[in-house]
């Protein structure tokens, strides 16, 4: 008899696929910087690479909450959404995850005329888009980017990414 693994993994993949992007320099700096209108000022001290953006609550491994949006800090929230299993034969599934990257309207603008809700957006492609992460598979930004107003204080921008990955069975025979 088979045992099905479907389920399995998807926290710790979940996990996997974040550490590239908790370990960029330039996200860090987008994130911790909130204050500096060019956080990639190379007279800027780096970021201590130990910072833990999950345990200080910057990324947000649930559904998106307005609740828990604080003044003055962005928040990620990174989530499966859809795992889709095909027909159930396959060993490949792909599994689904939305990023919001919330973040106080105010901050949005940088002074270099970009955006940087978006220039996080690109370090998170930079670090997965189109790759294959260990003990992952192949990871691929999906879909659209959607923008918009999440309160009178706060604004957001979504996007998706797919992960194909194995879903094989163990023989428990």
């Amino acid at each position: 008899m088979n045992a099905s693994l479907k389920f399995k993994f998807i926290g710790q993949n979940t996990f996997k696929l974040l550490q590239p992007i908790v370990k960029n320099q330039n996200i860090l700096r987008y994130i911790k910087y909130l204050d500096k209108d060019d956080p990639l000022d190379k007279k800027l001290p780096d970021i201590d690479m130990r910072t833990d953006l999950i345990t200080d609550g910057t990324i947000i491994l649930t559904p998106f909450d307005k609740n828990v949006l604080a003044k003055e800090k962005i928040k990620i929230f990174f989530n499966p959404i859809d795992v889709d299993f095909g027909d159930g034969k396959n060993i490949l599934n792909t599994t689904y995850y939305t990023i919001d990257i919330i973040m106080p309207t105010s901050k949005w603008k940088l002074s270099n005329g970009e955006f940087r809700a978006y220039m996080i957006a690109h370090e998170i492609a930079k670090e997965i888009d189109n790759k294959n992460i260990a003990g992952i598979g192949k990871v691929n930004i999906v879909g659209r980017a959607i923008q918009g107003k999440v309160t009178d204080t706060f604004s957001g921008l979504n996007f998706k990414i797919a992960v194909d990955s194995a879903n094989k069975s163990v023989n428990k025979g």
